[in-house]
């Protein structure tokens, strides 16, 4: 049984695997984040997460794109221009926007990643899953 050490109270520890590995950065995590979710929706990341002009959005799928949002907090400010920002490129591709909320302090067993897409596009996939 291992022992109680009351000084490591509250740190965190690093797994055996990271141990002489450098931390990565806030950048990094996301990128690998985005990458994550891509192959989990079966869409493709964008190059440089959406920053080039010819590449928007964060996540690209056969009929959305979708930018991404994180927070290691408990809480998440959304905006009315980052949802602008996505419906334009978005509309600008002839795609349906969204957008990907990850907030990583969730309780234990609460989902920690939700999409929000317009109401309009749920009514329809509610409707259609109805006629199955």
């Amino acid at each position: 049984m291992k022992t109680f050490d009351i000084g490591k109270m509250g740190k965190k520890q690093p797994f055996s695997s990271q141990v002489g590995e450098k931390p990565k950065s806030t950048k990094q995590k996301v990128n690998e984040h985005e990458k994550e979710l891509a192959n989990k929706l079966g869409g493709k990341r964008q190059l440089n997460s959406g920053a080039n002009k010819r590449h928007k959005g964060d996540i690209k799928l056969p009929e959305f794109l979708l930018d991404s949002k994180e927070t290691g907090t408990n809480s998440i400010i959304l905006t009315s221009t980052e949802l602008m920002k996505i419906i334009r490129e978005a509309r600008g591709e002839k795609l349906i926007p969204g957008l990907v909320v990850t907030i990583h302090k969730m309780p234990n067993g609460m989902d920690t990643e939700w999409a929000l897409i317009p109401l309009e596009i749920f009514a329809e996939l509610i409707k259609g899953e109805e006629k199955c």
